[in-house]
């Protein structure tokens, strides 16, 4: 697909979009839309340094990795947004968000409210975690600064799990809570909570 956009709706009372082929748009940028609705993401949605829109909610399908990445061929990227809650099904699947060097990722809603993603990985310039809570039972790791929009936890469960902020963190007066179950790594500064 050479420029342009790729956009899917979902409208009224019909069902959501369940994506199960990979998604490879070229230059176009991709917007699956379908408020109130469910995206299933079975497979990988990739773009050469334009944005990736999903606004609705996401579950994760059968694959174990499943990627959204603006950065094929464009090391610059762009922005990867997800507006709605982001959860599994019953196969464990592992979530990253590839916005590139120029690109900012933004979670919305929470992830793993009602059950939690096997791993998540953010890459980008910034991340924004909006919804309050990213609950995996694997590793998260965050490469670039990442900014909270309301108290926030990190949660990691399994006994091996490990959570790495690899450049600052930034809260504000927003709260933040980290468990994991194994190591907790900050390379950055942290700043969040009460001043």
């Amino acid at each position: 697909v050479g420029g342009g956009s790729i956009n899917l709706a979902v409208t009224g009372d019909s069902g959501g979009i369940d994506l199960g082929a990979g998604l490879n748009a070229g230059n176009a940028a991709v917007n699956l839309t379908g408020p109130g609705h469910t995206l299933t993401l079975n497979a990988d949605v990739i773009t050469a340094g334009t944005p990736i829109l999903i606004d609705d909610s996401v579950v994760l399908g059968t694959p174990a990795l499943i990627a959204l990445d603006t950065t094929n061929g464009v090391p610059g990227g762009a922005n990867v947004t997800i507006t709605g809650a982001v959860n599994d099904d019953l196969t464990p699947s592992g979530l990253v968000l590839s916005a590139g060097a120029f690109g900012a990722n933004t979670l919305g809603g929470a992830v793993g409210n009602t059950v939690p993603i096997a791993s998540f990985t953010a890459n980008g310039n910034t991340t924004a975690i909006n919804g309050g809570l990213v609950n995996t039972t694997g590793n998260q790791t965050y490469n670039g600064p990442v900014t909270l929009g309301t108290a926030t936890t990190l949660a990691a469960t399994a006994p091996t799990a490990n959570i790495a902020i690899n450049s600052s963190l930034s809260g504000g007066a927003n709260g933040l809570t980290i468990n994991a179950g194994n190591d907790i790594t900050a390379r950055g500064s942290v700043f969040s909570g009460p001043q």
